[in-house]
């Protein structure tokens, strides 16, 4: 009855009934007390609860107060898109199936079809959006702009004809129930929409445990936005798995990208990225250009074209692992960049680096086709403590290098050289290196006052270099 003081729903559960009673401001019944949603939102007071029942509404719906939208679900296990039984398809499909104009709204197991887009919401805050189903729309599943401490839950979006999920704007602030946060995308599953999530302009984003699958543009972009945070996503089969561009303080963490054209491309922003599996992408795994970004323990694998291709500064790579890329492993292109602990393995190349003033060490190259490390156009860098092993060509091919410092690099089982400096390298500084059991030379030396100190090798028997020391590798 309208305006009773209780809400009862029904579940089913497999053959069980399951009863539960709320409290609430004032319970609608739809269609029992009102023939159509809107009907009932027009005579509804803020804060009333409206429970829809099964079956098909043909309605363009448009919430102008605080409200409570409940649909039906059966409930047997997990949920699938067949269980929530109230439909909503637009009248007009010039329009958006649900319009909300009012903070503070709840909408929970509706499945909107048909309209230009599924859900809207401008300029209001705290709206919450669970157990959704969207599709075949127009432009987005759901769409928010400026909606600040919004969330989305538990929403399956498909065959839309822009993204599954758009957010435009939207900050932290303290919402109507006083609790501060940004907007959170939880759980999203979407597939065969031309894009997946979009995040723009926003900021304290987070989107997390996501599912997204046959986009024709990214699963998920950032763009211009700040401090996102996208975690613990599973993105497969699109065009871009995670596209990050002008944001800053993006943080990818734990992330799933596999089978995309290019996993993670991140153009011109700051952020970091950890944890995250990127498997059997058709051309970079990662790839991008910005400075100040952070990768750590990474895993990078099976890209068809390159592992991780990268331009920019004062970036950090960490313990990242990068193999069976069908093309190079690592390309790095900066200034004042530290490569630290990373190991590329069974690639082409394995470190091809370029830039100056930046720190290599405790890097591990093994098992590659070509050079195990390619350092090019550089000066004053500092390669310590690595080792290149079992390259098909030079363990260290070093060019265009001028007053750079290597320290106490190994090369081992090599089937070139150990280490080749070009004729195009000059004063360089090699300390403490050493080449062991290589099917070339130990040394290369055709560059101009490079200077070896404490620097041996094993089971070459010679070295070819004016500059080298006598005996050398006698």
């Amino acid at each position: 009855m309208l305006n009773a003081r209780h809400f009862t729903s029904t579940l089913v559960l497999g053959i069980m009934t399951i009863r539960a009673t709320v409290s609430l401001a004032g319970t609608i019944h739809v269609p029992a007390d009102f023939a159509t949603i809107q009907e009932a939102v027009d005579a509804a007071s803020v804060g009333d609860l409206i429970s829809v029942g099964r079956g098909s509404f043909h309605e363009n719906i448009v919430i102008d107060k605080r409200l409570t939208i409940l649909g039906t679900i059966i409930v047997d296990g997990d949920v699938f898109d067949d269980d929530i039984r109230t439909l909503i398809r637009a009248a007009d499909s010039s329009k958006p199936v649900i319009t909300i104009e009012a903070d503070a709204v709840r909408l929970q197991a509706l499945d909107v079809r048909g309209g230009e887009y599924g859900i809207v919401a401008q300029d209001v805050e705290a709206i919450s959006l669970n157990l959704l189903r969207a599709r075949y729309h127009r432009l987005d599943g759901i769409f928010l702009e400026n909606c600040d401490s919004s969330s989305i839950d538990d929403t399956r979006v498909s065959y839309c004809g822009r993204y599954a999920v758009y957010q435009k704007g939207g900050a932290v602030t303290t919402n109507y129930f006083g609790i501060v946060k940004g907007t959170d995308i939880n759980d999203i599953r979407g597939s065969y929409n031309v894009g997946g999530i979009r995040i723009e302009g926003a900021e304290d984003t987070v989107v997390s445990d996501c599912s997204l699958t046959y986009h024709e543009v990214a699963a998920i972009e950032d763009i211009a936005s700040v401090r996102s945070s996208i975690n613990q996503n599973y993105v497969s089969r699109n065009a871009i798995g995670i596209l990050v561009s002008g944001s800053e303080d993006c943080v990818l963490g734990e992330n799933l990208v596999f089978s995309n054209t290019d996993g993670i491309l991140i153009e011109e922003s700051t952020g970091s990225c950890s944890e995250s599996i990127i498997r059997n992408n058709l051309g970079a795994g990662v790839r991008g250009s910005g400075s100040g970004w952070t990768f750590t323990e990474n895993t990078i694998r099976g890209s068809r074209v390159i592992g991780v291709d990268w331009e920019g500064n004062a970036c950090v790579f960490e313990a990242n692992m990068i193999r069976s890329s069908f093309g190079d492993g690592f390309s790095l292109k900066g200034n004042e960049n530290v490569l630290s602990g990373n190991i590329s393995r069974n690639n082409d190349v394995g470190f091809l680096l370029k830039g100056n003033d930046n720190l290599y060490r405790h890097n591990k190259a093994s098992r590659n086709r070509e050079e195990g490390f390619l350092l090019t156009e550089g000066r004053r860098n500092m390669l310590s403590s690595n080792r290149s092993e079992s390259s098909g060509a030079d363990g260290y091919l070093v060019e265009d290098q001028i007053e750079s410092l290597l320290k106490s690099n190994t090369a081992m089982r090599s089937g070139g050289n150990g280490f080749t400096f070009a004729d195009t390298t000059e004063s360089l500084n090699i300390v403490n290196g050493f080449a062991g059991f290589n099917g070339g030379y130990g040394f290369v030396d055709e560059g101009e006052l490079n200077d070896f100190s404490n620097t041996s090798c094993n089971g070459e028997g010679n070295v070819k270099g004016g500059s080298l020391p006598a005996g050398l590798c006698d």
